[in-house]
């Protein structure tokens, strides 16, 4: 009977493996292999300075960023000298703009060294303390001994001889070692039936007498279970063998010293070497009382009415070039200097007027040629007025014909009414022209003004101050001249004179236009650079949390002019946010 319930045992043990599969408890969790990760470095810091450390390549350089602690800028000319409790002393080389180097075996050698570093400069001086620690190098690390836990050997060596053979047994058999997680019907009427045929053989066996198939069979049926069980842990998806040496990634596996990397959290690890290269500069937040400011609409630039001006056809003609031909765009015209010449064109029916005209005008002039002959042999005979007074209308007659056959082919003179530069013609050779229609568009690029639309007119009587921009960042320095008190589009139009130095600038420009009220409010102000747009269009600065890693942070902003805004929530005083290279930062993946 012994020999019967040991038998039993090793059946259903065997076979309880292929159960107890799906529940996918394989034993404790293995731990996440190491990865590559960034070089040894050390990283202190002060109200004044920022200091990196990083050690190179070679295991034998440790390579020192020196930073003013608000600005991220390198300091250049710094005296470093670093100690390490006794043991070691150096003095750090300037190699590069706030680049130092130190040499040396044992500051790079295996374990944790505490560091002092004291920093001189021209200013300033301090003492700060650190902790670098140095993995063992490779060479140094024990080698990895080979697996020796004997079920996932089995598993590894022997499952895919199982799966072969377990394949060649059938469908129905390869059905009961898929695994399921719940049996069906069928799986547990057949391992039953193989359970309940096992024991009637022993049974019969013990009965007879013979004792020794028992083993045998129980042997069998044991391994039987077994193979069942092994197949169905490689079943659908899984690969058992190999998941063992499968490392896990961690967030900066891999990552260079020379690569800047996006975290899961959103924030951004930076190299200072890279920060370097970017030009990163920030700014530590303080909270102050500025002006607050508004945002005028559809800014763009005009010209001044007083310099500028048009030239314009007196009537209909054609067009005809002076010795010195048409002017070019740009060109600087005189006051008063003659454009081009207009030949009046008249109709057929002013034109065969005017000849009639004439002809009256020349029949006139030959009867009073007649009369003056007349009067002229009568001599002291003939009254004198009646001599002169055919003598003026001889006058006048022969200026009138004179005057309507010039009108026919006089050519009319067209000037310029004042000093500028042509801005836009509209005037070619032969051209012919109606009467006031518009040849030319003078302007003088030194008088420009700028306008600007306010949908609020209490905010007219708040300006104090206003600025442009232009699509350049230029910033233009405005006063204001006036407003009309007509609406053009729901809105007063303004008009500013543009009263700092101009550069380049054309009618028509569009510009951004900001007005500084009277009102003040409190918040940090940043320069325009910090402020970015966030992928749901809100407002976000980056903030240096640390000599390497940036955190974006959502801010909410209002205007103040041209150059700056006033963070008024998100961000607290004496954190350091970039205002230059955010936009770099922005699109590190």
């Amino acid at each position: 009977m012994r020999i019967y319930f040991f038998s039993l045992i090793i059946i259903l043990g065997s076979f309880s493996w292929v159960m107890a599969h799906e529940g996918h408890d394989h034993g404790p969790a293995l731990p996440p292999l190491p990865t590559q990760t960034l070089t040894p470095r050390v990283e202190v810091k002060s109200a004044d300075f920022e200091l990196v450390g990083i050690v190179g390549r070679d295991e034998a350089t440790l390579t020192i960023y020196l930073d003013v602690f608000a600005t991220n800028e390198p300091i250049n000319q710094a005296k470093i000298e670093v100690e390490e409790s006794g043991l070691f002393k150096a003095i750090a080389k300037p190699s590069q703009a706030g680049t130092y180097l130190i040499q040396s075996q044992e500051l790079t050698s295996p374990g944790k060294h505490e560091l002092v570093f004291t920093i001189e400069t021209k200013q300033l001086a301090d003492l700060l303390l650190g902790e670098l620690t140095i993995p063992p190098s490779k060479d140094s690390e024990p080698v990895s001994k080979l697996n020796t836990n004997w079920w996932l050997d089995l598993q590894s060596n022997w499952l895919p001889v199982m799966s072969q053979w377990q394949v060649r047994l059938g469908k129905w058999l390869s059905y009961v070692s898929a695994g399921s997680s719940e049996p069906t019907g069928f799986t547990w009427g057949l391992l039953v039936t193989v359970v309940i045929v096992g024991l009637l053989i022993m049974r019969w066996l013990v009965r007879t007498g013979q004792q020794r198939p028992i083993f045998a069979i129980t042997l069998l049926l044991g391994l039987v279970g077994i193979f069942f069980a092994v197949a169905s842990m490689a079943h659908e998806g899984e690969d058992h063998s190999e998941q063992a040496s499968q490392p896990v990634a961690t967030p900066l596996s891999g990552l260079a010293d020379s690569t800047a990397i996006r975290l899961p959290d959103g924030s951004v690890f930076m190299p200072k070497p890279i920060q370097r290269l970017l030009n990163i500069r920030t700014h530590l937040a303080k909270t102050t009382q500025v002006a607050q400011g508004v945002e005028l609409h559809n800014g763009h630039i005009i010209a001044d009415p007083s310099y500028s001006g048009v030239v314009q056809a007196p009537l209909a003609g054609r067009i005809e070039l002076t010795t010195a031909g048409l002017p070019h765009l740009g060109q600087t015209v005189n006051k008063d200097q003659i454009l081009a010449y207009l030949i009046p064109i008249a109709s057929d029916v002013d034109r065969a007027g005017q000849q009639v005209e004439i002809a009256n005008l020349a029949g006139q002039i030959e009867i009073v040629h007649k009369n003056i002959g007349r009067l002229s042999q009568l001599g002291n005979n003939s009254a004198r007025k009646e001599l002169e007074d055919a003598q003026v209308e001889l006058s006048s007659l022969q200026l009138r014909q004179t005057t309507l056959a010039a009108s026919l082919t006089n050519k009319i003179p067209l000037t310029y009414p004042l000093t500028g530069v042509v801005a836009v013609r509209h005037i070619s050779v032969g051209q012919v022209v109606d009467a006031r229609e518009i040849l030319i568009e003078i302007i003088n690029p030194d008088k420009l003004w700028v306008e600007a639309l306010v949908y609020d007119p209490a905010w007219v009587e708040q300006i104090v101050t206003a600025q442009a921009i232009t699509t350049n960042q230029q910033v233009l320095s405005l006063s204001l001249v006036g407003l009309t008190y007509q609406l053009r589009e729901h809105a007063l139009p303004l008009q500013f004179r543009i009263t700092s130095p101009l550069p380049f600038l054309a009618v028509e420009q569009p510009v951004k236009v900001f007005a500084s009220l009277k009102q003040t409010l409190q918040g940090i102000a940043l320069p325009n650079s910090a402020v970015l747009k966030g992928n749901n269009s809100q407002s976000l600065v980056w903030v240096h949390e640390s000599a390497e890693h940036f955190q974006p942070v959502t801010v909410s902003v209002q205007a103040v002019d041209a150059n700056q805004v006033v963070v008024v929530a998100g961000l607290k005083a004496n954190e350091r946010v970039v205002i230059e290279g955010a936009t770099l930062l922005g699109q590190v993946r």
